[in-house]
Protein backbone atom coordinates (compact mmCIF):
# COMPACT_ATOMS: atom_id res chain seq x y z
CA UNK A 1 0.00 0.00 0.00
CA UNK A 2 1.53 3.68 -0.84
CA UNK A 3 2.32 5.42 2.01
CA UNK A 4 1.59 9.21 2.38
CA UNK A 5 4.45 11.52 2.32
CA UNK A 6 2.49 14.41 2.88
CA UNK A 7 -1.32 15.87 3.04
CA UNK A 8 -2.27 19.75 2.71
CA UNK A 9 -5.77 20.33 2.48
CA UNK A 10 -7.78 17.86 0.67
CA UNK A 11 -4.71 16.85 -1.52
CA UNK A 12 -2.56 13.34 -0.40
CA UNK A 13 0.86 13.18 -2.23
CA UNK A 14 2.05 9.16 -2.03
CA UNK A 15 5.39 7.76 -2.08
CA UNK A 16 5.03 6.18 -5.01
CA UNK A 17 3.52 9.05 -7.18
CA UNK A 18 7.09 10.26 -6.41
CA UNK A 19 8.57 7.69 -7.81
CA UNK A 20 6.43 7.46 -10.88
CA UNK A 21 7.24 10.90 -11.99
CA UNK A 22 11.22 9.88 -11.47
CA UNK A 23 10.66 6.87 -13.40
CA UNK A 24 8.79 8.96 -16.24
CA UNK A 25 11.20 11.71 -16.45
CA UNK A 26 14.43 8.95 -16.46
CA UNK A 27 12.83 6.73 -18.88
CA UNK A 28 13.07 10.37 -21.17
CA UNK A 29 16.75 10.18 -20.82
CA UNK A 30 19.42 8.97 -23.28
CA UNK A 31 21.08 7.03 -20.57
CA UNK A 32 19.76 6.87 -17.38
CA UNK A 33 22.75 6.97 -15.45
CA UNK A 34 22.63 10.70 -16.76
CA UNK A 35 20.14 11.09 -12.98
CA UNK A 36 23.07 11.12 -11.03
CA UNK A 37 24.32 14.86 -12.53
CA UNK A 38 22.93 17.52 -10.64
CA UNK A 39 21.74 19.37 -13.83
CA UNK A 40 19.67 16.34 -15.17
CA UNK A 41 18.29 16.34 -11.69
CA UNK A 42 17.51 19.78 -11.44
CA UNK A 43 15.60 18.84 -14.59
CA UNK A 44 13.89 15.89 -12.42
CA UNK A 45 12.70 18.24 -9.55
CA UNK A 46 11.31 20.59 -12.12
CA UNK A 47 9.30 17.71 -14.01
CA UNK A 48 7.85 16.75 -10.52
CA UNK A 49 6.75 20.51 -9.45
CA UNK A 50 4.61 20.99 -12.70
CA UNK A 51 3.17 17.63 -12.41
CA UNK A 52 2.94 17.42 -8.98
CA UNK A 53 3.43 19.91 -6.39
CA UNK A 54 2.35 23.23 -8.47
CA UNK A 55 -1.07 21.75 -7.53
CA UNK A 56 -0.08 21.38 -3.97
CA UNK A 57 1.96 24.44 -3.15
CA UNK A 58 -0.01 27.56 -2.14
CA UNK A 59 0.66 31.33 -3.48
CA UNK A 60 4.62 32.17 -2.97
CA UNK A 61 3.44 35.08 -1.07
CA UNK A 62 1.82 33.19 1.55
CA UNK A 63 4.21 30.35 1.81
CA UNK A 64 3.12 27.75 4.42
CA UNK A 65 6.03 26.43 5.80
CA UNK A 66 4.98 23.47 7.56
CA UNK A 67 3.93 22.25 4.03
CA UNK A 68 7.29 23.41 2.53
CA UNK A 69 9.12 21.76 5.61
CA UNK A 70 7.27 18.34 4.81
CA UNK A 71 8.08 19.05 1.15
CA UNK A 72 11.78 19.39 2.10
CA UNK A 73 12.05 16.21 4.21
CA UNK A 74 9.81 13.81 2.61
CA UNK A 75 10.34 15.00 -0.82
CA UNK A 76 13.48 16.49 -1.33
CA UNK A 77 15.34 15.05 1.20
CA UNK A 78 14.15 11.25 0.08
CA UNK A 79 15.24 12.28 -3.81
CA UNK A 80 19.04 13.78 -2.93
CA UNK A 81 19.62 10.72 -1.10
CA UNK A 82 17.91 8.41 -3.49
CA UNK A 83 20.30 9.78 -6.36
CA UNK A 84 22.85 10.25 -4.54
CA UNK A 85 22.87 14.50 -5.03
CA UNK A 86 24.20 16.97 -2.28
CA UNK A 87 21.07 18.76 -1.44
CA UNK A 88 21.00 22.60 -1.45
CA UNK A 89 18.37 25.38 -0.57
CA UNK A 90 18.35 26.61 -3.88
CA UNK A 91 18.12 23.47 -5.66
CA UNK A 92 14.70 23.18 -2.92
CA UNK A 93 13.76 26.70 -3.76
CA UNK A 94 13.71 25.84 -7.55
CA UNK A 95 11.84 22.49 -6.70
CA UNK A 96 9.00 24.65 -4.91
CA UNK A 97 9.55 27.58 -6.65
CA UNK A 98 9.83 29.89 -3.99
CA UNK A 99 12.20 32.82 -3.97
CA UNK A 100 15.43 31.90 -2.66
CA UNK A 101 15.75 35.40 -1.02
CA UNK A 102 12.95 35.58 0.43
CA UNK A 103 14.41 32.42 2.71
CA UNK A 104 17.52 33.99 2.80
CA UNK A 105 16.25 36.67 4.45
CA UNK A 106 14.30 34.46 7.03
CA UNK A 107 17.41 32.46 7.68
CA UNK A 108 18.98 35.79 8.67
CA UNK A 109 15.91 36.26 11.07
CA UNK A 110 14.36 39.51 9.44
CA UNK A 111 12.15 39.95 6.31
CA UNK A 112 13.52 42.28 3.28
CA UNK A 113 11.06 44.94 4.71
CA UNK A 114 12.87 44.82 8.10
CA UNK A 115 9.88 42.82 9.76
CA UNK A 116 11.10 40.38 12.38
CA UNK A 117 10.85 36.39 11.62
CA UNK A 118 8.70 34.11 13.31
CA UNK A 119 10.47 31.93 15.24
CA UNK A 120 9.06 28.83 13.98
CA UNK A 121 9.38 29.70 10.57
CA UNK A 122 12.97 30.62 11.73
CA UNK A 123 13.65 26.82 12.85
CA UNK A 124 12.04 25.19 9.85
CA UNK A 125 14.46 27.20 7.58
CA UNK A 126 17.66 26.83 9.75
CA UNK A 127 16.66 22.86 10.07
CA UNK A 128 17.34 23.22 5.84
CA UNK A 129 20.41 24.70 6.46
CA UNK A 130 21.73 22.09 8.84
CA UNK A 131 20.44 19.47 7.06
CA UNK A 132 22.32 20.60 3.28
CA UNK A 133 25.65 21.02 5.95
CA UNK A 134 25.15 17.80 7.43
CA UNK A 135 24.68 15.77 3.80
CA UNK A 136 27.60 18.02 2.33
CA UNK A 137 30.00 17.31 5.36
CA UNK A 138 29.28 13.86 5.01
CA UNK A 139 29.68 13.27 1.55
CA UNK A 140 33.22 15.26 1.89
CA UNK A 141 34.18 12.74 4.44
CA UNK A 142 33.04 9.98 3.15
CA UNK A 143 33.92 10.08 -0.44
CA UNK A 144 36.33 13.07 -0.58
CA UNK A 145 34.06 14.90 -2.72
CA UNK A 146 36.24 17.71 -3.68
CA UNK A 147 32.88 19.61 -4.83
CA UNK A 148 30.80 19.16 -1.39
CA UNK A 149 34.74 20.38 0.39
CA UNK A 150 34.56 23.50 -1.92
CA UNK A 151 30.56 24.17 -1.12
CA UNK A 152 31.39 24.02 2.59
CA UNK A 153 33.80 26.44 2.48
CA UNK A 154 32.00 28.88 0.10
CA UNK A 155 28.77 28.32 2.03
CA UNK A 156 29.28 27.37 5.39
CA UNK A 157 32.17 29.32 6.10
CA UNK A 158 34.65 25.79 6.60
CA UNK A 159 38.43 26.39 6.08
CA UNK A 160 41.17 24.50 5.90
CA UNK A 161 43.55 24.06 9.13
CA UNK A 162 45.39 27.09 8.88
CA UNK A 163 49.37 26.51 9.43
CA UNK A 164 51.53 28.70 11.71
CA UNK A 165 54.51 30.41 10.30
CA UNK A 166 56.97 31.18 13.22
CA UNK A 167 59.26 34.28 12.33
CA UNK A 168 62.47 35.20 13.22
CA UNK A 169 62.13 38.33 15.21
CA UNK A 170 65.41 40.32 15.78
CA UNK A 171 65.14 41.16 19.42
CA UNK A 172 68.84 43.00 19.59
CA UNK A 173 67.29 46.33 19.28
CA UNK A 174 64.29 46.42 21.59
CA UNK A 175 65.34 48.78 24.97
CA UNK A 176 65.53 47.26 28.31
CA UNK A 177 62.82 48.46 30.80
CA UNK A 178 65.96 51.04 32.58
CA UNK A 179 66.34 52.59 28.48
CA UNK A 180 62.54 52.83 28.78
CA UNK A 181 61.82 54.65 32.28
CA UNK A 182 65.08 57.08 30.78
CA UNK A 183 63.46 57.78 28.06
CA UNK A 184 59.82 59.11 29.84
CA UNK A 185 61.42 60.23 32.70
CA UNK A 186 60.58 63.79 32.10
CA UNK A 187 57.08 63.22 31.20
CA UNK A 188 54.12 64.33 34.02
CA UNK A 189 51.57 61.70 34.42
CA UNK A 190 48.00 63.35 34.00
CA UNK A 191 46.06 64.29 36.11
CA UNK A 192 43.18 62.40 37.29
CA UNK A 193 39.51 63.68 36.40
CA UNK A 194 36.75 62.22 38.78
CA UNK A 195 33.37 62.30 37.45
CA UNK A 196 29.75 63.40 39.23
CA UNK A 197 27.65 60.73 39.61
CA UNK A 198 24.72 62.87 40.23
Amino acid sequence: MDNVILTYENIELYKSEIDILCNDYISELNDENMIYKSTVFSGMLNHIYNNKLKFIIPDTYNNNYALLDDIFHNVYIYLCSKYNICPSIIQFCVLCHIDRTTIAYIHKGVYSDGSKVKKITFDTIEKWYSTCESMLLSKAQNENSIGSIFALKANYKYRDNDSVQLLQIDTSNIPDASAIMEKYRDVKKPELIEFNDN
